[in-house]
């Protein structure tokens, strides 16, 4: 993706919700968190034999306050 479609996707965001930047920005943090929440859902269905070590579940995902406490 150059930085002008980066650009232009924002934009569009932007646009959808009628120039409002705080809705833009919940509507793709739900997005967010819907697709993570997929992700993990297809990475407990994949069985271990077929992810071969691809997949690790026992890794835990980064913090999302930045603490590491």
């Amino acid at each position: 993706m150059t930085i002008q479609e980066l650009e232009d996707a924002v934009d569009e965001a932007i646009a959808q919700c009628e120039g409002n930047e705080r809705a833009a920005v919940r509507v793709l943090v739900l997005a967010n968190f819907y697709l993570e929440a997929e992700v993990e859902r297809l990475a407990e269905a994949v069985s271990r034999g077929f992810a071969r070590g691809r997949v690790r579940s026992e890794q835990a995902p980064p913090s999302r306050t930045g603490n590491s406490a």
